[in-house]
């Protein structure tokens, strides 16, 4: 009796997901593919190559593929893949071959079962495969050229309140053809400002990791002089100040000692570079911005710094003061954020993010009369 329910049920499963349907509507299992075992990394390499970060992406796909032509899908998942460089290829191949309609933020806290930041959460409406000009949609656009509506319930902190949000929150539109000219193609529910981006006009680049900073890392003031192997490296802006994050010191002896071969025997000779960054800026002057949350900006001296910020080091000694203007300002921030909603923003959203230059440099006339501090 009991093997011929099981034969029933896998019967029925079968013929569920066998067919083709007008919508479908769920809230995909979410798990990183370093998370996942051998065989699932396998069969969602060989099966959906492009969203095979995530198992919310693949389930996305395969979401997609269940619809008729012309049929929706309306899927609750992660955000990432929205703004992430390893997810490119997967949002090109959504925009070009689907049509969005709904994009909506949640943030963190969307589930009253979740506490934290576990996940942040869309929710996503598409249509499989359709033309624009077909009246057969399930849901359709007067508008020349497929709009995407959204809305950003994110900044609620809970499930009422991004409720209501939902509910009654002011619709933003952004054309979909232009999400495929952001950056990276990344998806912003904001039009993006139409002049160059920041690494037009400057070098943006991360840190080095240690891998064991207890043990490479100190305070300054915890050694007489700092020689010996130790050298200035410069951390993250904690203090509001334009020179914070100036207190540490790294075992670094010219990048020839201990630090490096213990980088080697993790990583291999061939891929120190994976850990060892910002080489390209060592020597030169610039700014330093945080990358997590409201991405915090000081001053950079040269010296080596952490992978907690970014470097921005500006190609023309001209553009200084118009570049630290911009990135101490709260534009700044709005900006990038457009581009990467992620905790720790990436270095591509950075160097991508667009700066009006010409203003800026009015305004730094105005805020630095006398030069930078």
């Amino acid at each position: 009796h009991e093997a011929g329910v099981v034969a029933h049920g896998l019967a029925k499963a079968a013929n569920l997901l066998a067919n083709k349907y007008h919508w479908v509507i769920t809230n995909v299992p979410y798990l990183a593919r370093g998370k996942q075992d051998e065989q699932l990394k396998d069969f969602c390499v060989a099966k959906y190559k492009e969203g095979k970060n995530d198992l919310a992406t693949v389930f996305l796909d395969r979401c997609l593929e269940f619809c008729v032509d012309n049929g929706t899908a309306g899927v609750v998942l992660p955000q990432n893949w929205l703004f992430l460089a390893s997810y490119r290829k997967f949002r090109e191949k959504l925009l070009l071959q689907d049509k969005w309609h709904l994009l909506a933020r949640l943030g963190a806290g969307a589930f009253e079962t979740i506490s934290g930041e576990v996940v942040k959460a869309i929710l996503f409406l598409a249509t499989r495969n359709s033309i624009p000009s077909s009246s057969q949609l399930l849901i359709s656009s007067s508008h020349k050229g497929n709009v995407i509506r959204g809305i950003d319930a994110s900044f609620e902190g809970t499930v009422p309140s991004k409720a209501k949000i939902l509910r009654n929150g002011k619709l933003k539109e952004v054309r979909q053809q232009e999400q495929l000219e952001n950056p990276g193609a990344k998806v912003s529910l904001e039009s993006l400002s139409s002049h160059s981006p920041l690494d037009d006009y400057a070098v943006v680049s991360e840190g080095l990791h240690t891998g064991d900073y207890p043990r490479f890392g100190r305070k300054f003031w915890e050694i007489d002089v700092c020689g010996n192997g130790w050298t200035y490296q410069q951390g993250g802006i904690t203090i509001p100040s334009f020179f914070s994050g100036m207190e540490h010191i790294l075992y670094w002896e010219q990048g020839k000692g201990q630090l490096i071969s213990f980088v080697q025997e993790r990583l291999g000779t061939d891929t120190v570079s994976a850990w060892i960054k910002g080489d390209a800026v060592w020597g030169k002057s610039g700014l330093v911005v945080g990358a997590m949350s409201d991405l915090k900006a000081g001053a950079y001296t040269g010296v080596l710094f952490t992978h907690g910020i970014y470097s921005i080091v500006p190609k023309d000694g001209k553009h200084a003061a118009a570049i630290a203007a911009f990135c101490t300002s709260p534009e700044f921030g709005h900006e990038a954020r457009k581009l990467d909603q992620k905790v720790c923003i990436a270095r591509d959203s950075i160097a991508k993010t667009h700066c009006d230059l010409d203003r800026w440099q009015k305004v730094a006339q105005e805020q630095y009369p006398n030069g930078l501090p």
